[in-house]
């Protein structure tokens, strides 16, 4: 794994992105000498095979929530988690529905993961 400073990333990141790749090279990213950051290689087929969603809603307390978001062709629901609790949810052929009545009017955050 190569070391690479920030300001050499910068001047060369077409370069750098190209082995990666192409080569499938690895980086340490530095900052003044000390790691901060690590770039890999993605693996695209696993990438694409689980995506993931999140967002942030405005809610209403005690007021039922229900959150449909559009299921990617040929992906199902893995899962839904809002405020650190799994959600109930409901999926139909290219729909998922998660509903969830949150206890307090404000935002509320939520992430759904999707699996090929």
């Amino acid at each position: 794994m190569g070391l690479i400073g920030v300001r050499e990333l910068r001047e060369q990141t077409s370069e750098v992105i190209r082995r990666v790749r192409e080569e499938r090279a690895e980086y340490v990213v530095t900052y003044q000498g000390r790691p901060v950051a690590v770039i890999l290689p993605l693996d695209t087929e696993e990438a694409e095979a689980e995506m993931v969603r999140a967002g942030k809603s405005a809610v209403v307390g005690e007021d039922p929530y229900p959150l449909t978001i559009h299921v990617p062709s040929g992906s199902h629901l893995k899962s839904a988690i809002r405020g650190g609790e799994k959600a109930e949810t409901t999926t139909r052929p290219e729909t998922a529905t998660v509903r969830f009545v949150p206890t307090e009017t404000g935002t509320t955050a939520w992430i759904v993961a999707f699996k090929r």
